[in-house]
């Protein structure tokens, strides 16, 4: 049996998932309760966050979110580099649900200045649901909210699916799902 963690509360994420509750605890630091300006962030002061982290880049009609850095640990899970890319690109059965949530997340931070923490549905077409903690926090740029600087906690996945990227998980779907073995590790 596969033990999911589940969270009813961003404080609970904040708690359980120390990355996320220390990046928003460091955001607040740098805007003195508004959405602090992007040249605040000094990335030797969250060092050790860095390779889970992104730097987002919003643009308006339509609303897009394009990341400008992503760290290796988002790289790494992904399969590819994220940089330079934009989110709805990875809307595709059938990581879909989880991208249109991400993106919805990211819309609400831009417009309400607000951060956001939650989970989404995992990018994955295994048959057990695993949920991704996340933290969005809005940053300006020349006194508009512009940019973000989000993290993810990406490489506690359940046994069955280590070592996967989400490129993996995209080709087991286009084949029909994961194999006899990914099945049986279930168990």
């Amino acid at each position: 049996m596969i033990a999911k963690p589940e969270w009813t509360t961003a404080d609970e994420i904040e708690q359980q998932v120390p990355m996320i509750g220390d990046l928003h605890r460091y955001w607040i630091s740098l805007g003195n309760g508004s959405v602090p300006d992007r040249t605040a962030v000094d990335p030797e002061a969250i060092k050790a966050l860095l390779p889970h982290t992104m730097l987002v880049d919003f643009e308006f009609r339509p609303f897009r979110v394009r990341y400008r850095l992503t760290g290796t640990a988002i790289d790494a899970a992904t399969g590819f580099r994220v940089t330079g890319r934009y989110l709805d690109e990875f809307a595709v059965e059938p990581f879909k649900d989880g991208v249109m949530h991400v993106h919805q997340a990211y819309e609400r931070a831009a417009i309400s200045a607000v951060p956001q923490v939650g989970t989404y549905p995992s990018l994955n077409p295994w048959p057990v649901e695993h949920r991704v903690p996340y933290g969005i926090f809005p940053l300006a740029v020349d006194g508009k909210i512009t940019q973000a600087i989000a993290i993810e906690q990406v490489h506690h996945l359940p046994p069955f699916q280590r070592g996967k990227t989400w490129s993996d998980c995209l080709a087991a779907h286009k084949a029909g799902g994961p194999s006899e073995l990914d099945l049986v590790s279930l168990s």
